[in-house]
């Protein structure tokens, strides 16, 4: 007789920076589970025997026992596992039961836990978790799958919600998904920005530069006086002065530090060199630990650099660097 399994699915975006208690929250949910699912594999069990047995007469009945054996041995029903692959950065792999067990294996000590696969199988429910850094897998794939579909559900929406506990703020998330993306554009603004800014900044140091030439120049016309020799010349200065004229082929050789280098160069090079490294998956425990604070402290203070970056041109400029 054919038998309908219902596969339910779903995708929790990532990255996740997974503490050590956050893991063990998974284990409990799983050992709370692993109870419901040897309740319902022994529902199924009994119904399977019912259906068998109305096949003979009631007088007949006791003949046939042997056939509850024959269920609770068959594949479909005495399947029994609970599997969790670590994930390290080196490459190596921990086979456990849990992460408290992993967390005391002496790999782990030396070693970077970037991600895990856990797979739950009672009877015909079976049910998988994975995530890691493996081919920049930053999501957390959930798959349940049963005969049925209320159960199927009931387990992944319990699933789901623990992963989304877990997962990073959306907007780690969007940074993370759109890396690849941001990395192309912050690269292209800031070339543009800053040939812009350069090129502003090379005119306003020839002007400055040629303003310091015309005001010596109306020095020495103050100096001599104003009269009807100099003061088509005097007119001169002070409408090239009040325009900022620069005539053609006036360059200064002298180097020069814009404040606009500084107000839009220096803020653009910050957020650019941020954008290029966003948060990765990483398991608090071994070496893991010591990674996911790092990268916690790392976005707490990016929080503070970004608005900083983008008040600080206004700034700047009101106080006239």
């Amino acid at each position: 007789m054919a038998e309908i399994i219902y596969p339910t699915e779903k995708t929790v975006s990532g990255p996740y920076l997974l503490e050590f208690n956050k893991l063990c929250e998974l284990d409990d949910l799983i050992d709370t589970e692993w109870q419901n699912l040897l309740e319902y594999r022994e529902k199924q069990v009994s119904q399977e025997i019912d259906i068998d047995l109305r096949h003979y007469p009631v007088e007949e009945a006791d003949k046939y026992r042997g056939i509850e054996a024959k269920i609770r041995n068959s594949y479909t029903f005495k399947e029994e596992k609970r599997k969790l692959i670590i994930e390290f950065k080196s490459g190596k792999k921990l086979s456990v039961k849990s992460f408290k067990e992993a967390n005391d294996d002496p790999m782990s000590s030396e070693e970077t836990p970037v991600g895990f696969s856990l797979n739950v199988r009672v009877g015909e429910v079976t049910a998988d978790l994975s995530v890691g850094q493996t081919y920049n897998k930053s999501d957390m794939e959930i798959s349940v799958s049963s005969k049925s579909l209320s159960f199927s559900r009931e387990l992944l929406h319990k699933l789901e919600l623990w992963a989304r506990s877990a997962a990073c703020p959306w907007w780690q998330q969007l940074w993370k998904k759109l890396a690849g993306f941001i990395k192309v554009v912050a690269f292209v603004l800031f070339l543009i920005a800053m040939e812009f800014t350069v090129t502003s900044a090379i005119v306003q140091n020839d002007f400055n530069e040629y303003k310091k030439i015309l005001k010596a120049e109306a020095k020495e016309l103050a100096k001599q006086g104003v009269n009807q020799e100099n003061i088509n010349r005097a007119v001169e200065i002070i409408l090239k002065l009040e325009t900022g004229f620069v005539p053609d082929g006036f360059t200064t050789s002298k180097p020069f530090l814009s404040k606009w280098v500084i107000i839009v160069g220096v803020p653009l090079l910050i957020l650019f060199i941020i954008l290029w490294f966003p948060p990765k998956t990483y398991l608090g425990f071994g070496l893991g630990e010591i990674k996911i604070k790092r990268w916690k402290l790392w976005l707490k203070i990016i929080t503070v650099i970004i608005p900083v970056n983008i008040l600080l041109p206004i700034l700047l400029d009101r106080l006239k660097l």
